[in-house]
């Protein structure tokens, strides 16, 4: 078995062919630019979509569940997520007040909450840099991993691959809590290695710790109990026990003790509100099998493997994992079974139902950056010996153009695209603008849905009574009672009269507004088009033969051009309106557009051409 360490290095040549004294500085620097590189694709945008606030799906709701912590009570009434990453950010929050009470921002609480719910920008900004900067820390992470493998050469190669890896890039973006999971799966599997060479009850301690923190931010990383098992019996073989009474000796239950204990502090209401817990935890494992609103597409073995992580790090990354996962098994066979544990259970158990989202693979992505590293730094070997004029880094740097240029391509065109204004708000100017106040509006979106903010929907400035309705409302439900003082405080400063939006009953066939009937037609009609086909909906019949005969299009606003075939593949399961694949079609983020005015005339000559 072939042991690398920094003596190997310098033997071997090292990275480049430097002194020997400078490679730990040009190793060293080149990690560096790849952690900068890695930052820079990971916040390059993450404002996107602003001050829209659902241009990304599920932050809403991690957000608000943070920020309800300022009203004294940690219990967040939601299980879809444990709550560790939600008292992370509400952490941030905290700072961000003090910061803003010690720069004369904020007078008091109250102020916070005036910004939170008339212009919460900044606080989905704080949640995606925590998931952005979170992501940037994997970096690092995957080459130390690496390092202890398969070698500081390989180790370097995998953070490249890493810091471009279009999956993880992606998501790095939104303020969720699959990259964060990631970035503590990394960390226990690190120390988890570690406690191969200790084998102390500190490195198992530590292991433990934060095993709990991925459990506390995402289920999921509970899936690193199978190779902390396979870990301990291996040492224990090591150590020629065969009492399998000492599975559970002093060690393991350090590791039991950081794991249980850090999850239930980090998560408490998981144990002390457990009745609430348990429906919500078998209702997320349900939804996991049966797909989500009703779609089903394939099951996630194969869909994975053929959409999510075939364009998320590349077939290339993906073949030369397996290859180095057998390179591995030859060089240093402890260290990969352990390594390849968890990744090799997480995606079975995630893929096998019909809930496909692409978020669900990111946690295997550094696993397979790592192996794909340690198989591009054994073809690099044997190329040097066949080839002895070529040398190493030569053969790595080729390689590594081979691995890196199709998720570098996606990372730079995705983040191009989504720091363009978003459709939604180019439109919502528009009519802010352009469009006289105290108008009706109804916007065809998700028909037969009663939403009351579906992500498509245009933001409009709504009519002051409405607002005061809908807020009392919200509060009739038992939330933050500031929220309406904030309200009624921003309604006396401002000087619009708003927009009155109407719904459509399919049911009844009228239109409502407020639950109550109303008599004629809206002003103005919105409508969508997507290749997003669960919220591409047709408008409904009725609403479809109104625009033919009584409306006509006054302003268009294309996000992407649907003429004619093309390459583009989205996520149908997400609510997000940039493709995964494909982008020579897209404009900018966001459906398709266009708003209808009532027009007289158009329906003079409708019905001049029935009677004719």
């Amino acid at each position: 078995m072939i042991k690398f360490s920094i003596l190997d290095d310098k033997l071997q040549g090292g990275i480049i062919g430097m002194d020997r004294k400078k490679k730990p500085d040009v190793h060293a620097l080149i990690l560096l630019l790849m952690i900068i590189g890695g930052a820079l694709v990971r916040f390059w945008g993450i404002d996107f979509g602003l001050p829209h606030t659902e241009c990304r799906p599920d932050e809403l709701r991690i957000v608000h569940v943070a920020f309800s912590f300022f009203t004294g009570s940690l219990h967040p009434h939601f299980f879809d997520y444990p709550t560790f990453y939600m008292y992370l950010l509400f952490f941030v929050y905290v700072l961000y007040f003090l910061g803003g009470c010690a720069l004369g921002r904020f007078d008091g609480l109250q102020d916070l909450i005036n910004e939170f719910f008339i212009r919460p920008d900044a606080f989905y900004l704080m949640d995606r840099g925590l998931s952005a900067l979170l992501g940037t820390a994997t970096i690092p992470v995957v080459y130390v991993i690496a390092r202890r493998i398969f070698g500081r050469r390989s180790a370097l190669f995998a953070a490249g691959l890493m810091s471009v890896a279009y999956l993880h890039v992606r998501d790095s973006h939104f303020g969720v809590t699959d990259v964060s999971t990631t970035f503590f799966i990394l960390v226990a599997v690190f120390f988890l290695l570690k406690s191969q060479s200790s084998k102390t009850g500190k490195t198992y301690l530590l292991t433990g710790i934060f095993t709990g923190l991925a459990v506390s931010t995402k289920y999921s990383g509970i899936f690193l109990v199978v190779p902390m098992v396979l870990s301990h019996v291996i040492t224990l073989r090591e150590e020629k026990t065969r009492s399998l009474l000492k599975l559970v000796d002093c060690r393991m239950c350090f590791f039991v003790l950081g794991m249980a204990g850090t999850f239930f502090i980090t998560s408490p209401f998981v144990i002390l509100d457990f009745n609430s817990f348990l429906p919500a935890f078998l209702k997320e494992m349900a939804h996991l099998k049966q797909g989500h609103w009703n779609i089903v597409l394939e099951r996630g073995w194969w869909y994975h493997a053929r959409y999510t992580l075939f364009y998320g790090v590349g077939p290339v990354v993906m073949f030369a994992a397996l290859g180095g996962f057998a390179v591995g098994l030859y060089r240093n066979r402890r260290s990969v079974m352990i390594t390849a544990a968890f990744p090799v259970v997480y995606y079975f158990i995630a893929g096998r139902g019909y809930t496909v989202f692409l978020r669900y693979m990111i946690p295997v992505v550094p696993f397979l950056c790592i192996f794909a590293a340690g198989f591009a730094d054994q073809c690099g070997d044997l190329v040097h010996r066949c080839f002895a004029r070529f040398s190493r880094v030569v053969v790595l740097s080729i390689l590594f153009l081979l691995f890196a240029w199709q998720p570098t391509y996606n990372s730079l065109k995705f983040c191009s695209l989504l720091a363009k204004t978003d459709n939604r708000n180019m439109a919502t100017d528009w009519i802010n603008s352009n469009l006289e106040s105290g108008h009706t509006v109804y916007q065809c979106f998700w028909p037969g849905l009663k939403l009351e903010t579906p992500p498509d929907a245009v933001k409009l400035y709504p009519e002051r009574e409405t607002l005061e309705k809908f807020f009392k409302k919200r509060i009739a439900r038992g939330r933050e009672q500031l929220i309406l003082k904030a309200k009624r405080e921003y309604l006396h400063r401002q000087h619009y009269t708003g927009f009155l939006e109407w719904q459509y009953d399919p049911e009844q066939k009228m239109f409502t507004a407020g639950q109550k009937e109303q008599q004629g037609l809206p002003q103005y009609m919105i409508t969508i088009k997507s290749p997003l086909k669960w919220l591409s909906f047709p408008p409904p019949a009725a609403v479809q033969k109104y625009l033919d005969t009584a409306y006509s299009l006054v302003k268009s606003f294309v996000a992407f051009d649907m003429s004619g075939p093309s390459t583009a593949w989205f996520d149908q399961m997400d609510a997000f309106y940039l493709p995964y694949a494909g982008f020579e079609k897209v404009i900018r983020p966001g459906p398709n557009i266009y708003i209808y005015k009532r027009d007289p005339a158009v329906q003079k000559n409708t019905e001049k051409n029935r009677v004719k």
